[in-house]
């Protein structure tokens, strides 16, 4: 491997050492509010809320960062994110300011306030007892789309469902306002293992597809939520069919960066699972270049990429490589949010990861299969108010069956690949191209 990986887009680099410069406005508008927030915490107020919210809303989100560093300040913290419009406001006007949302959930889940869980229920009261808002309301159709589909990027699986149930009521029947509200429900019914729902979900998207006109932006997204639906039952076939649907139809134009990774990460993984490994391959290799490349800095999407990248590597036996870089990735998460990313961490990434490592060390599959079942079982029992662990530890179902489905009863000790450095993205169309001429070994 080469061993300048973890160093190789870190933000710490040694660099020259440049002339010191005087203090910005911006270090000593920083001391300010923390400044005002440890008064705050010491002195402490019964308006806290109203003095948060009559600060510009920028900086009031700043100063609720801030306030996590005080426990006895959690409370003032929970009425203020328990308001579904004031994570709708910060979605849709302040979109830099994602990254410190999650973190402030994290926060307070770690500090055993379920804030999440409390500002979906209050979005659903509200929703029960007024008509329709109009789409530009924050808790219209658009601003309940947009946190539902954060909260299924961010993990918060089982909240978005509810939230997105109440996007599909707001929603008055239109086809494709119903389509973009099942897209990623359909995701998140999925991962939390609502077999009949998704089931549901996925035919009612079938019969809207068969009856309307799509944006192609909308159609890979479709067909995206159907091949992750299929491969997390471990139906491979159609999950590829899906997936490369959706890889076909990619456009520079019309389609975001985001949506290329997600593309390429998931035909990927279908065609790791059909043993067309050189085609997985320049298909993980191109995602990890693409989500760097998109911001050219750690971001929450090239550390998840770096996930999956790592578990490819895992499952073509390059261990070392494979830690490396899923350490990176561990590394990018921290640096974002802190010691906060502990539980999400745990939920999401690490359980998952390392249940995989575990059931990688039996070379006979079979007795891989009975571990992995035992292992998810007893989670089942101890973890059974927790849906994302019960997500984390289900989703090694499908990796261990593309094990199976490639090695048959034994795993092969041969490495079958290795980490390999970045390098710009290509064109779609040269995409295609490599990918296409790649012969598929019988």
């Amino acid at each position: 491997m080469n061993k300048d990986f973890a160093m190789e887009h870190r933000l710490d680099k040694v660099e020259e050492r440049q002339p010191q410069k005087i203090k910005s406005p911006l270090s000593l508008a920083d001391l300010a509010r923390r400044s005002f927030v440890r008064d705050l915490a010491m002195v402490g107020r019964a308006s806290v809320q109203q003095e948060l919210e009559q600060i510009p809303f920028g900086i009031m989100v700043q100063i609720l960062e801030d306030m996590c560093e005080y426990g006895n300040l959690s409370g003032d913290q929970r009425k203020i994110l328990c308001q579904p419009e004031v994570c709708s406001r910060i979605l849709r006007y302040y979109s830099h300011l994602r990254s410190k949302l999650i973190k402030l959930f994290q926060a307070m889940e770690i500090m055993k306030q379920n804030t999440v869980s409390s500002m979906v229920e209050n979005l659903r009261i509200t929703a029960e007892k007024s008509a329709p808002l109009e789409d530009c309301h924050l808790l219209g159709y658009d601003g309940t789309l947009q946190l539902g589909s954060f909260l299924v990027e961010a993990g918060w699986y089982e909240e978005a469902c509810v939230v997105l149930e109440v996007t599909l009521q707001q929603s008055n029947g239109r086809p494709l306002h119903m389509l973009q509200a099942l897209q990623p429900k359909l995701i998140a019914e999925t991962i939390t293992y609502k077999h009949d729902k998704a089931a549901q979900t996925s035919s009612a998207i079938q019969s809207l597809v068969a009856s309307n006109q799509l944006s192609k932006s909308l159609e890979i997204s479709i067909n995206l939520a159907q091949s992750i639906y299929h491969y997390e039952r471990c139906e491979f076939q159609p999950s590829y069919e899906y997936a490369i649907t959706a890889f076909r139809r990619l456009d520079e134009q019309e389609c975001s960066k985001a949506q290329f990774v997600d593309v390429f990460r998931q035909l990927s993984k279908c065609c790791i699972s059909r043993n067309h490994l050189d085609h997985g391959r320049i298909l993980i290799i191109e995602a990890v270049s693409r989500a760097w490349y998109a911001t050219n800095a750690p971001s929450p999407i090239y550390a998840s990429t770096l996930e999956d990248y790592a578990i490819y590597l895992l499952s073509m036996n390059a261990v070392e490589d494979s830690v490396s870089v899923y350490g990176e990735a561990q590394r990018i998460h921290t640096q974002l949010y802190g010691y906060y990313n502990l539980y999400q961490t745990v939920t999401q990434s690490n359980l998952r990861y390392s249940l995989y490592m575990r059931t990688y060390v039996y070379k006979n599959l079979q007795i891989a299969d009975q571990y992995l079942e035992y292992a998810i079982t007893c989670s089942e029992q101890v973890n059974h108010g927790d849906p994302r662990i019960l997500a984390a530890v289900r989703g090694v179902r499908p990796l261990q069956a593309s094990d199976r489905a490639r090695f048959g009863d034994e795993r092969s000790p041969q490495q079958l690949d290795e980490y390999e450095k970045v390098t710009p993205p290509m064109a779609i169309e040269e995409v295609w191209r490599v990918f296409d001429a790649i012969k598929v070994k019988a």
